[in-house]
């Protein structure tokens, strides 16, 4: 059975359709997952060199406090068997090394305090980028299946298009796979529009396509077919 020039015509955009689709690189919603979770990476970076840095200054400070606490109970003990005077001096510098000791302590409590908040901001972070990253390989899925179709329906519609240009009449098939370079080699006109370039045809290209003539587009060059003037 043979075909004709408008059934080509379908076939070729509708095959040119998906093959834009086709060619549309990843969906705006994968995109913006991709870039959601380099935001969360980024955020769990910034909150483990935070606990890293914290962790460091709390062994800073223990250590610190260790010296000191030495040192206090180093002067108590010297107090013992030693002159007044020697005594007032010691009970005198003990009672400045045990001020720096409450001191040291006090800032080791905030320290503990600022890490309790730290790590607890470190696992909500390392909790929202697991969702991420669970959340972004069902999408890349998703996409990869809907890929999948995509090009087996991009398939079936070359199949189809082939098939109908076979089925054209000689000399229509010899012209369209001159015309053929991997564009669209027809455009349907519809209401006096072409369906490539969607400008109106000139008064003397709708008088020659209501004719029967073979027309070409002065605008966009393809070879317009009559779908209803």
């Amino acid at each position: 059975m043979g075909s004709s020039l408008i059934e080509v015509a379908a076939a070729e955009a509708a095959y040119f359709k998906l093959k834009l689709l086709d060619g549309a690189g990843e969906a705006r919603e994968l995109k913006e997952a991709r870039r959601v979770q380099l935001e969360l990476r980024e955020a769990l970076k910034q909150r483990e060199g935070a606990v890293a840095e914290l962790r460091i200054r709390l062994e800073e400070l223990e250590a610190e406090r260790s010296q000191i606490a030495a040192r206090l109970e180093k002067l108590e003990r010297s107090q013992k068997g030693a002159s007044y005077r020697d005594q007032t001096q010691l009970e005198q510098e003990s009672r400045a090394v045990a001020g720096q000791l409450e001191e040291i302590e006090e800032a080791e409590l905030e320290a503990m305090v600022e890490m309790e908040t730290a790590e607890a901001g470190e696992a909500e972070a390392t909790a929202e980028l697991a969702v991420s990253v669970a959340e972004l390989s069902a999408k890349i899925l998703e996409h990869e299946e809907t890929r999948r179709t995509l090009q087996d329906q991009l398939a079936a519609a070359r199949d189809n298009l082939l098939l109908l240009v076979s089925g054209l009449p000689a000399e229509e098939q010899q012209r369209y796979r001159r015309r053929s370079s991997g564009g669209a080699v027809l455009a349907i006109v519809v209401h006096g529009v072409c369906g490539n370039c969607h400008l109106k045809l000139s008064e003397r290209e709708a008088a020659q396509l209501r004719l029967g003539s073979d027309v070409d587009c002065d605008q966009c060059g393809s070879w317009l077919v009559e779908g209803g003037l």
